[in-house]
């Protein structure tokens, strides 16, 4: 079972930002705060299983939903993964928090790059990235990568027909094991939160951003954390990173997917854990 035993979110508050809207957020413990920041069209609640052995191991950890996602308030406009760095930077400046670390899977990886490079790395600790490369439009100078023009036009386009429709076929694809039916709902159900309209801004802009030159740019210390059974975003991906992101590391688990943290939710913290505690 992937889908947390009770519904998530009881303990978040709305975070009220200097962008405009109001993110829900999941803030729990004390010392470093990790700053967990999720994938596109998905939620907070996809990183409900390591939520709290990351606050049992002494951390801060912070889990938003971004803008109009999850329990977020609708948002109409800002689906940008620029606009979501910035409602991020903005949440850390609500909360007081002077350094932290960037813990982005997925497209929270991206949102991680952008924000690092609009504002600066002065209290970005570290970062975890977790299932993502700097892009993920495939072209002949970045083969990698896992979609052309037809096929984000081609899923766009399915998920303005019929958007759960789309999520049911997609969420499969992020799992090595197959999903119940009670959990293939659940991922459908918390990926469907943010509408049509929203997604399809979203999965275009993320799709044709680049963070090849903020990570040139320069890096935090990095974590590169990938399952071997990934559907999405192949393991040369995670190579790239690990040869591109100065002085990371990266690691591989055996018994995941797109989504480690569901899958190896336990390893997944034993590694991250190793990390920061090496690293910080």
């Amino acid at each position: 079972m992937i889908r947390p035993a009770a519904p998530f979110g009881a303990d978040a508050r709305l975070v009220p930002l200097a962008t405009g809207v109001e993110l829900s957020v999941t803030d729990r413990g004390e010392g470093l705060p990790l700053i967990l920041i999720h994938g596109v069209s998905m939620s907070a609640a996809y990183f409900h299983p390591v939520i709290d052995p990351l606050v049992e191991a002494g951390y801060r950890v912070v889990v938003p939903d971004l803008r109009g996602q999850g329990r977020s308030p609708h948002a109409e406009g800002g689906h940008t993964i620029g606009q979501y760095a910035d409602d991020v930077n903005a949440l850390l400046d609500a909360l007081g928090i002077d350094r932290c670390v960037l813990v982005g899977w997925s497209m929270g990886s991206l949102v991680s790059w952008e924000l690092m490079r609009r504002h600066g790395l002065d209290r970005i600790a570290g970062h975890v990235n977790i299932s993502q490369g700097p892009t993920d439009l495939k072209t002949d100078a970045f083969p990698y990568a896992p979609l052309s023009l037809d096929d984000i036009h081609g899923f766009i386009g399915a998920c303005q027909a019929d958007f759960r429709g789309a999520m049911e076929h997609f969420a499969p694809v992020m799992f090595k094991e197959p999903l119940s039916p009670e959990d293939l709902a659940w991922c459908v159900d918390e990926s469907c939160m943010i509408g049509a309209n929203g997604a399809s801004a979203i999965l275009l802009d993320q799709t044709l951003f680049d963070a090849r030159e903020a990570i040139a740019a320069g890096s935090p210390p990095t974590l590169n954390l990938w399952g071997v059974h990934e559907g999405l975003i192949p393991l040369a991906m995670g190579e790239w990173c690990s040869e591109h992101i100065a002085g990371s590391e990266y690691v591989v688990l055996d018994g995941s997917g797109h989504c480690p943290q569901l899958e190896e939710p336990e390893r997944t913290v034993d590694v991250v854990l190793d990390w920061l505690g090496r690293t910080l």
